[in-house]
């Protein structure tokens, strides 16, 4: 296919104008008409559910939110300091270690 060009080696005018007219007229708006049969789709309500989900576990969370490192601090030492008493008590329950005689 041999394009039109000027001596000066640009494109004329009208043709630029008419592939804008032709993709502004066409294309578009059957881009368009895709989009609007297509707003309810199936996709979109999938990943809404999870954005609202997600802005429900931020209102959630954010009550326990009050700025104090020290109360984040404590709370993460009782969580660990629970988790290790757990651990030496089942520890002491499974090891019998409270058993001198061996009977």
């Amino acid at each position: 296919m041999e394009t039109i060009t000027y001596a000066d080696g640009n494109t004329p005018v009208f043709l630029v104008a008419g592939v804008w007219l032709l993709v502004r007229c066409c294309v578009c708006k059957a881009i368009l008409f895709i989009t609007r049969i297509n707003k309810a789709d199936v996709f979109d309500k999938f990943y809404n559910g999870i954005a609202k989900a997600n802005q429900a576990l931020n209102r959630l969370l954010s009550v326990s939110q009050n700025g104090s490192l020290r109360w984040y601090i404590a709370g993460v030492l009782i969580g660990i300091l629970f988790i290790l008493a757990l651990q030496l008590l089942l520890w002491m329950v499974n090891s019998e270690w409270w058993i001198v005689n061996g009977d």
